[in-house]
């Protein structure tokens, strides 16, 4: 993406030509629009590009990057996908302190339904022990604290499966599961400051609590097996 532009190219090492463009959004500009307010955003497997805009994000895919997916949710700043692609997790950018109780938007790319609308909970402001910062997205809306940390939606997960979603609150966290999209248990971890789903494989969650006043730090591993409890599998005590 350059100025008002946006590419798509393809390029494989075999290829003496170089990137070749395979679609640059010729048929919006035709139309005297553009394909994209801002940012751009690839699905985990490749299937779908997301555009975001002003009443939300559209979903192009296929050879000739059609549109096939439309989603109504104003000024998105981040999406997060499943990796299976099912559902899409979208937030606005606004801060908690705005009290916006569809702040996130969770939709089932199968119909293109908006599944459940939530509120970005107030936190703590504390640093992610777990997950390394990497530059946030920016723009008017994006909250000042909460931007500051992964690539994604603040306080929200997707399990490797996609089975389930946490949310992770000041003193525990909130597992949800889809497809119902509603809450499975409560986690309580008093002064937790972190959340993190095992990447490949197994939906585990890993949770942080640091060292306070008597207690040591906590480190634990949560895992749920054929739909049942999560329950603790590895507990660590540390003092830092």
């Amino acid at each position: 993406r350059y100025e008002k532009q946006t590419e798509v190219s393809w390029y494989t090492h075999l290829d003496k030509r170089g990137p070749v463009i395979q679609y640059d959004g010729a048929r919006e500009r035709a139309q005297r629009k553009v394909w994209t307010d801002s940012n751009v955003a690839w699905s985990p497997r490749g299937t779908f590009l997301v555009t975001f805009h002003a009443p939300g994000v559209n979903l192009w895919g296929g050879e000739n990057f059609e549109k096939k997916i439309q989603c109504e949710h104003a000024r998105v700043r981040r999406v997060i996908f499943t990796n299976n692609e099912r559902y899409l997790m979208t937030w606005n950018g606004t801060n908690p302190s705005h009290a916006d109780l569809a702040a996130v938007r969770i939709f089932d790319l199968f119909t293109g339904e908006c599944k459940r609308t939530m509120p970005l909970p107030e936190l703590a402001a504390v640093a992610d022990p777990i997950v390394p910062a990497e530059p946030a997205v920016s723009g008017p809306g994006a909250p000042v604290a909460a931007t500051r940390g992964r690539r994604t939606i603040p306080m929200y997960m997707w399990s490797h499966s996609g089975d389930y979603f946490a949310k992770r609150l000041d003193n525990g966290v909130m597992i949800y599961e889809t497809p119902s999209m509603e809450m499975k248990e409560v986690l309580k971890y008093p002064g937790i400051t972190a959340i993190s789903w095992c990447p490949a494989k197994r939906d585990i969650l890993a949770v942080w609590v640091p060292e306070s006043a008597n207690s040591p730090a906590r480190f634990a591993l949560l895992e749920s097996k054929k739909k049942s409890p999560f329950k603790e599998i590895v507990a660590k005590n540390a003092f830092q």
